[in-house]
């Protein structure tokens, strides 16, 4: 079965890397309940849109993958070698490091906002139980 993939392309992905991650680095106050909520929404939206940059990031070095094993093989044919399996994964993997890279960053990203998110609900819960102990909300 063929899908129709709509995936970004790499350098897309790898600006939207570093914007992402600019934002995951910024401080923000977290006294205060609102900027808490904010950023929460915000961190929702980035979420989703990592895993999505994830995904398509895999799309990207599987097809790296497959094109590299290709001339690999071809490479060892040609010079006429016998290649251990290892070795041209090595070599594989090798070639792809800027794939892999992107793979990886992206899904720190994914699990990054997920911590925060999490971070930011404790957050959200200790204002609460703080207001309703000052009496607000009664």
């Amino acid at each position: 079965m063929m899908l129709k993939i709509d995936a970004m392309c790499a350098d897309v992905i790898m600006k939207e890397c570093e914007q992402i991650q600019s934002f995951l680095e910024a401080d923000y106050p977290i006294d205060e309940p609102a900027a808490c909520e904010a950023k929460g929404k915000d961190l929702e939206v980035y979420m989703a849109r990592s895993g999505k940059m994830l995904a398509d990031a895999k799309y990207w070095q599987d097809q790296f993958v497959n094109s590299a094993i290709s001339e690999t093989v071809k490479e060892a044919l040609m010079a006429q070698k016998m290649w251990s399996i290892s070795l041209v994964n090595k070599k594989v993997d090798a070639l792809a490091k800027d794939y892999n890279y992107l793979v990886n960053w992206c899904d720190r990203i994914n699990r990054t906002c997920t911590h925060q998110l999490d971070f930011i609900r404790t957050m959200l819960s200790k204002h609460k139980a703080e207001m309703q102990m000052n009496g607000y909300g009664r």
